[in-house]
């Protein structure tokens, strides 16, 4: 808690160093809004991201013990952030004990401790975005990971499936992000349970309700904001243009994607302001690097019956 508390005033501090612009004003002022009755926001005409369910929601608590300021953007730019880490770090950490536990969670957090100073501030440490969409992924993660140690797991679908529906009504990204992707796997472990029949009883259903969660929560994330602007709630605005772009932009948005990823880890060394900015962010490559080697790697589970025998999960 203290080194939570300790991150949550250096993040502060690093987000007061960026100004305020309209997107994070505009988030402000419908927090406030909303604090005062327009829990709905009637009238209101947004981007084609809400942030309704997941940002909105700390805005109104901050403004509520601190009144309609521009240091309210900065307040939960860095709790956003905090949480973050303390919830990768968990998520790491998985179910070792020890100083196991301790280094898996100790190398996520030192992965994300260091914003990066320049673009990252804006990304980061700035207005809401699709940051802050990464808090309640996390949760859905570190949910999954804890319910393979209960006996009794079916609850866990039902309340997946809702905290997908939740972040999908703030933010479409977590379509991508986290129902597909949830839905993909969840359908390979059923199939692959079923074929090897090596599985527990009844893990099978587990991961097909899983599945049937995560495919479920997408029309139900729809369907909760129709219901909202039928009763005279905002309005989201569309992305304007195909969802897919052509094969000729595809080097185009390649290099945009890459550079993007360096500067969700503070690696951004192109077009710094100094020597000493792209000397730091040269060093954070290494996260990078170590992020790259993870995806390589995975935990070492035992096969059921075969005792001295491991395989590996991605």
């Amino acid at each position: 808690m203290l080194a939570a508390c300790g991150l949550f005033v250096l993040y502060l501090r690093q987000s007061l160093a960026w100004r305020v612009n309209s997107d994070a004003a505009a988030n402000a002022l419908q927090a406030w809004d909303m604090l005062h009755g327009n829990v709905l926001l009637h009238g209101w005409w947004l981007s084609d991201v809400s942030f309704f369910t997941t940002e909105l929601p700390e805005y109104t608590l901050v403004e509520a013990a601190r009144g309609l300021r521009p240091d309210v953007v900065h307040l939960c730019s860095a709790l956003t952030y905090t949480l973050l880490v303390v919830l990768a770090a968990l998520v790491a950490r998985g179910r070792a004990h020890g100083r196991d536990g301790i280094v898996r969670a100790g190398l996520a957090a030192a992965i994300m401790l260091s914003p990066g100073t320049y673009r990252a501030t804006n990304a980061l440490l700035g207005a809401p975005d699709h940051t802050g969409t990464g808090v309640p992924v996390l949760l859905i993660l570190l949910l999954l990971d804890r319910a393979e140690e209960w006996k009794r797991r079916w609850p866990v679908p039902a309340a997946v499936g809702l905290m997908l529906t939740w972040a999908q009504m703030a933010d479409s990204v977590a379509t991508y992000a986290a129902a597909a992707p949830l839905a993909l796997v969840g359908s390979l472990r059923a199939v692959r349970a079923v074929i090897s029949r090596r599985s527990q009883p009844g893990e099978w259903r587990y991961d097909l309700a899983l599945t049937a969660a995560a495919a479920g929560s997408v029309p139900l994330a729809q369907a909760a904001l129709a219901a909202i602007h039928a009763h005279g709630g905002f309005h989201v605005a569309p992305v304007p243009g195909p969802l897919l772009g052509s094969l000729a932009a595809v080097p185009a948005h390649a290099l945009v994607a890459g550079q993007s990823v360096l500067v969700l880890f503070g690696a951004d060394y192109f077009g710094q302001a100094s020597w000493t900015a792209t000397a730091l962010a040269l060093l954070h490559l290494a996260a990078v690097a170590a992020a790259a080697l993870a995806l390589d790697t995975g935990p070492t589970v035992p096969v059921p019956g075969r005792s001295q025998r491991a395989r590996r999960i991605g």
